[in-house]
């Protein structure tokens, strides 16, 4: 979670919720009937739509997607599509490598890399010059501080300039 004043400016504007009020609408709408897949879709439509109102267009804004290995991580790779299809300039990087990823996720990152999406692997690289910054490290089955490597990420967003947008909860909180 970022701890400087442009963060709690961010938070002040948009609600937070808790891990169990998250999960607890992807509950409902599993018992509505939609898949875990369709949900993610669904999730990454409206983060993309956050990131390009947080960035003031689509066309050029450049965008740093730092995903986990979790869900989370797949709500971003998701959302990489949405951005790249708005003229945005998406640029993934998965925390601690591909090799984990869930099921959901390796989906996200096949139909990412069907589109010519690419992974860079150097978190610095990642994040120079990001108009934008995307928080999809954890969701709501993290527990305590973020580890090695995820600590390290949180760091990272937490010194980037530019403002950050978290998928369903800032990593921390």
């Amino acid at each position: 979670m970022r701890a400087d004043g442009a963060a709690r400016t961010m938070r002040s504007m948009l609600p937070t919720f808790t891990s169990e009020r998250v999960r607890s609408f992807d509950e409902r709408a599993f018992e509505r009937g939609v898949g875990a897949l369709d949900l993610m879709e669904r999730a990454a439509g409206e983060l993309a739509r956050a990131i390009l109102r947080t960035g003031g267009r689509g066309y050029g804004l450049r965008v740093a997607i730092l995903c986990g290995k979790g869900n989370n991580g797949g709500d971003g790779l998701a959302a990489a599509r949405r951005l790249r299809a708005a003229g945005a300039h998406p640029v993934v990087h998965i925390v601690g490598g591909e090799e984990d990823l869930s099921s959901d996720g390796a989906t996200q990152l096949a139909r990412w890399r069907g589109q010519g999406g690419r992974v860079e692997t150097s978190l610095e690289r990642a994040l120079a010059g990001a108009d934008v910054v995307v928080d999809c490290l954890l969701g709501t089955g993290a527990k305590g501080a973020p580890r090695p490597p995820y600590d390290q990420a949180v760091e990272a967003l937490n010194a980037h300039p530019s403002p950050t947008v978290a998928c369903d909860l800032p990593t921390g909180v």
